[in-house]
């Protein structure tokens, strides 16, 4: 995974998008509570988040938007989560996606982050004090809320910086978080993407993890590192394949 892409933060961050879900409540169609990204892997695309920030939200139901500037939902299919190999990769298993239809799409979509081409982060040269930055929809600090009088949706996104400060566990990833100002906790930034810029200011940022945890009081925060994510999209792929085999051979077989 060593593949380089040039990209801009700019893009980066207009990749990070609120996730939501539709309610049956007339009059409160939907709601938002949380973050995720648009990512691509072996040109297909897929809607990267926390496993956790999907609790509340039942899959059917999921609400992202094409970007953050309009109502108009993302048509989601073929839900993937993680799941634990064993105890101590418990925490690691927090990644959720799904597979974007994108012959459906009529609307004009966020960048993606391509992850079949950024250049990753490498966990064996994790040094302290590198530079962190992630982004996403926190729950309160910033305006974002529905307004269903108006049917509008005020959006704003939180850029966050850090330092790196430890591996935390198989997979998993610890850094302290500079001052937040406004956002007094990361609740509602589970499902950020992490980047780590390991030189000085103009060497490029690493495409790093996953953000899945942060302290009650936003100063620490755990992100899952990118190789899991990865397997996760590429055993979506696989899936796809032997589905379409499958379907192929069914096909003959009549």
């Amino acid at each position: 995974m060593t593949r380089r892409a040039n990209f801009s933060m700019t893009e980066v961050v207009e990749s990070v998008l609120p996730l939501g879900a539709r309610s049956q409540m007339p009059g409160y169609e939907y709601f938002t509570g949380g973050t995720c990204f648009l990512a691509r892997r072996k040109r297909r695309l897929f809607v990267v988040t926390a496993r956790h920030a999907l609790r509340d939200k039942p899959g059917e139901d999921v609400w992202v938007p094409h970007n953050a500037d309009t109502l108009e939902p993302l048509p989601l299919r073929s839900l993937v989560e993680t799941a634990p190999l064993n105890d101590d990769a418990h925490s690691a298993a927090d990644i959720a996606a799904f597979e974007v239809e994108e012959r459906r799409v009529s609307g004009a979509l966020a960048p993606q982050i391509n992850l079949s081409a950024v250049a990753f982060w490498n966990p064996a040269n994790a040094k302290s004090r590198t530079e962190v930055v992630f982004a996403g929809f926190p729950k309160a600090g910033l305006a974002n809320s529905v307004d269903y009088e108006a049917r509008t949706i005020s959006r704003q996104r939180f850029i966050g910086r850090g330092r790196y400060a430890e591996s935390s566990g198989q997979w998993m990833h610890r850094f302290d978080v500079d001052e937040l100002g406004l956002v007094k906790t990361l609740d509602g930034m589970s499902g950020s993407p992490v980047f780590c810029r390991e030189g000085a200011v103009g060497t490029p940022f690493l495409f790093a993890g996953v953000l899945v945890r942060g302290s009650g009081n936003g100063h620490i925060a755990q992100f899952v590192e990118a190789a899991v994510t990865i397997r996760l999209l590429d055993r979506a792929l696989h899936r796809e394949r032997n589905e379409a085999k499958r379907a192929r051979r069914a096909m003959r077989g009549h």
